[in-house]
């Protein structure tokens, strides 16, 4: 298995950045495909890093807002840059539960 990114993960499932384009967040097959991996590892490590849907719902995060940030981000803007910083949010909110 390749070594997992949460931050890539964060991006291309929750946020729907792929690279440095918005577009719709990947589906678990989209992304184990992706990235070389099984559904069971992606899975086992969305909910081991606490990236799962559950936890991400259970954190208070506003992950609509976030979609919305990057989805119509005017152009120029750093869209990683963006995306960086709503993943450091909502790791935060998680260290405060």
């Amino acid at each position: 298995m390749n070594k997992l990114n949460e931050f890539e993960l964060f991006c291309l499932y929750h946020l729907g950045l792929v690279g440095t384009q918005a577009g719709i967040p990947l589906n678990l097959n989209q992304i184990a495909q992706r990235l070389n991996v099984s559904l069971d590892d992606l899975d086992a490590f969305l909910s081991q890093t606490r990236l799962d849907p559950q936890s991400v719902l259970n954190s208070g995060f506003d992950l609509v807002g976030a979609q919305m940030d990057i989805q119509l981000a005017p152009k120029g803007i750093h869209l990683e840059s963006v995306a960086r910083r709503h993943f450091e949010e909502f790791r935060s909110l998680q260290q405060a539960d």
